[in-house]
This record gives C-alpha cells, structure tokens and sequence, in this order.
C-alpha cells in the first residue's frame, strides 16, 4: 500500500515535472521563436527598406537634379523646365533623409550619420540655391559643372558608404539569427521529439524569410543595374544618350591624342522633322528615328559609336578610321535613306525623307581642345542647311 502510495506519488511528480518541463519548452520556444521573428522583420523592414530608399535618393541626385542642369547648360532643355523638375526633386529627397534619419538605429555609427546627413544638407542648400539660380538665365551661366558634379560626387559616397553599413548590417543579423537558431536546436533536441515537427514548421517560416530577403536583395541588384543602363541609353531608340557621349568622347579623346590618331565626329540630322511630326502624326516620327538609329547601327562597326544626340539629331563618333572610311559613312547615310523612299510630302526640299550632315575629320594632338571636332561639325551641319539641306558638309583638320 505503501508502495502503491509512494507510486502514485513519484508518478504525479514525474507527471508535474513533465507538465513544468513541457511549458518551460513551449515558453523557451515561444520566445526563441519570437526573437528570431523580430530579428529577420527587422532586417527586413529596416535594412532592405533603407537601403531601397537610399538607391532612390542616389537616382534624384543623378538624373532629376545633375542630368536635368547638364541638360540647361547644354541648352537641352529650358531653365524652366529644370526649375520644374528640381522643385519636385528636392523636397522627395529632403523627406528621405529625414525618415533614415528617424529610423536609424545603430549608435556605433551615430557619429558618422550625423557627419553625413550635415554634408547631404549643405548638399541640398546648395541644390537650392541652384534652383534659384535656374531661373535667371545669366545666373544660371555663372553655374560651374565642376561643382555640380563634385556635390553629386560628394553625395554618391555618402550614400554608398550607407549602403555598404546598411548591407553589412543586414549580414551579420543574418548570422546571428542563423547562429541563435542553431544553438535553439542543439538545446531542445534532447527533450522531446514531439516538438520536432513544430520545430520544423518555424524552421521552414525562417528559410521563407531568408529566401524573401536573398530575393528583395537581388532585385534591388537588378533595378541598380537597370537605373544604370536607363542612365546611358535613350529610351526610345537604345542607342547611346547625350550624357554617354560627354562620357566617352573626353575618354576617346584622350587616347588619340597619346597615339595621335584620327577621329571622326558626324552630326546627322533629319530635314524637316517638324513638319513630318505635324503631317505623319509624333507615332510616325518616332518609327523615323528608330529607322535612322538602325541605319547607322547597321553600318557601324566596332570602332564606332552612335548617339542620339537630342530631337531629331544623331552624333556618330569613328575612332581609329581615315578619311576614305569617314566619307564613306556619310555617303552611304544619305544612300541608304534615299534608297528606302520614305515619303515626306510636308518636305519643303523634296517628297522624300532626307537628313544633312555635317562631318568633322582631323588628326588628334595635344593642340586640340575638347569642343574642336563639335564646333566644326555643327558648322558643317549649318552649311549643309543652308545649302539646300539634303547633303553631307565636310571639314578636314591636320
């Protein structure tokens, strides 16, 4: 009876015991799990979301504000319209780095935050100022690139260096949280295999998560790369843009100049677009810029570039050529166009579509200047207007 009694005893022990052992399991695994929860919406909400905004700031800085004043100072588009476009640019990048502000958590790097967010302010005080400035013509001429180009410089490795705190942020908590789960599993595997399938169920929730944070890392890789590639390519014909060929022409340059080589530089513009755009319809103009764009992708070659220069002009840039190759390209241009007869019935020159070129052709040395080959091809491209459009005017440097 004893016995029987001292059973009973040890049994409802053993059976409280189970029941402490079985909540402290789900309470261990309830805040385990939890923790894990908190830290992968964490990473997620706060380092993907950051690190999206800052990429959205970086393209303000680059395109809206920086390409729009280029575009004034090249006199691509009016004042006006970047006054516009900076007007609604600057308070959408203002408001950005106000919530990163508001969200940043990391104190260890506090300092640096506080040093960034002074340089993104004078920054955009100074943007500020410029946008004043865009709306007085002789101000705005006063404008220096140099400068404009080295705040947005400025502004790329402030937001860079974010990106890469942001990312590495992200990487270690995804350490963490992975080394926390492994540790959570070591402990409970030893008390009851009932668990496991529950275990696995939150295992599976947390691969989900890793697996949605590997995706939302790889698309925002991915619109990186498009931003990229719109920042270089017109949209409507992909060929290269105004922006590119600052780009590459300066880079081209240099190098005929250390091989003294030759370069071409051919303006190509269509004769009487505005009057094809009133009579055909804007649909109808675009197919013709898509069909001189492939014209002269079709007879480009490796050493040659294509731009659309803005409108209805192109720019072709022949590097390592001679003046047999580059008359040449200018004759087959206004072959090739005459040949497709496409008809311009609001042409004050004849009833077909036709373009002038101008054509600037030289040696390149230390004597010449970054504009040399531009200004003489624009030249050619007036003479060629002038008498009677329909033509290719070439000039011949040393």
């Amino acid at each position: 009876m004893y016995f029987i009694e001292r059973l009973k005893i040890n049994t409802t022990v053993l059976n409280i015991l189970r029941f402490i052992s079985i909540i402290y399991l789900v309470i261990l695994i309830t805040l385990q799990i939890s923790s894990m929860k908190n830290s992968l919406d964490e990473l997620y909400l706060n380092s993907l979301l950051s690190i999206s905004k800052l990429n959205e700031a970086n393209k303000i800085y680059n395109i809206n504000i920086q390409n729009n004043i280029h575009q004034v100072m090249n006199f691509t588009i009016t004042p006006t319209q970047a006054l516009l476009e900076m007007q609604k640019s600057l308070p959408i990048v203002e408001k950005i780095w106000e919530n990163y502000e508001k969200n940043f958590s990391y104190e260890d790097k506090s300092e640096y935050l506080e040093y960034s967010l002074l340089e993104i302010r004078e920054i955009n005080n100074y943007f500020k100022e410029v946008n004043i400035w865009c709306s007085d013509i002789e101000q705005m001429q006063m404008l220096s690139l140099t400068d404009i180009d080295n705040k947005i410089a400025k502004a790329n490795i402030i937001i860079q260096e974010l990106i890469r705190y942001e990312l590495e942020i992200a990487q270690d908590k995804r350490k963490s949280v992975i080394s926390g789960f492994n540790n959570f599993i070591y402990q409970i595997l030893f008390l009851l295999f009932i668990f496991t399938i529950f275990i696995i169920y939150y295992i599976y929730l947390i691969k989900n998560k890793q697996l949605l944070l590997k995706e939302e890392l790889q698309k925002i890789t991915a619109n990186c790369e498009i931003l990229d590639s719109l920042e270089y390519n017109d949209s409507l014909t992909s060929l290269y843009n105004r922006k590119y060929f600052n780009l590459l022409y300066k880079e081209k340059l240099e190098i005929a100049k250390k091989n003294e080589e030759f370069i071409a530089l051919i303006m190509v513009d269509i004769d009487c677009f505005s009057e094809y755009n009133n009579l055909y319809g804007f649909n109808k103009g675009d197919d013709i810029l898509i069909t001189l764009a492939n014209i002269l992708i079709d007879i480009s070659d490796k050493n040659d570039f294509v731009f659309r220069f803005n409108g209805e002009a192109f720019v072709v840039l022949l590097t390592d050529t001679n003046e047999e190759k580059s008359v040449a390209f200018t004759n087959n241009i206004l072959q090739i166009l005459r040949d497709k007869k496409i008809e311009h019935k609001g042409s004050k020159i004849d009833n077909f579509l036709t373009v002038s070129i101008g054509m600037s052709y030289s040696q390149i040395d230390n004597t010449t200047t970054e504009y040399k080959l531009i200004s003489d091809a624009d030249k050619m491209l007036f003479t060629a207007k002038e008498n009677g459009r329909n033509r290719a005017e070439i000039t011949k440097g040393k």
